[in-house]
């Protein structure tokens, strides 16, 4: 992802992280620079080297239980 889509997906999940805070969504770095979307600790998956729309794709698919 670009600087600015990397910047709108931390927001997204900034946004989303107070809608659902049972979920405890987070963003955690990894080695060689590999960024990880957790909820409830657990890695959901990798950001790295994907682009804003797969991500945010992925995003609602783990989120898709708070979706419906």
């Amino acid at each position: 992802m670009s600087i600015e889509e990397k910047s709108l997906f931390y927001s997204v999940i900034g946004i989303l992280r107070n809608e659902y805070p049972k979920k405890d969504l987070n963003m955690i770095g990894g080695r060689d620079g590999d960024e990880f979307v957790t909820i409830n600790d657990e890695i959901q998956f990798n950001t790295k080297g994907y682009n804003l729309l797969y991500n945010m794709k992925r995003l609602c698919d783990v989120l898709q239980d708070e979706l419906l």
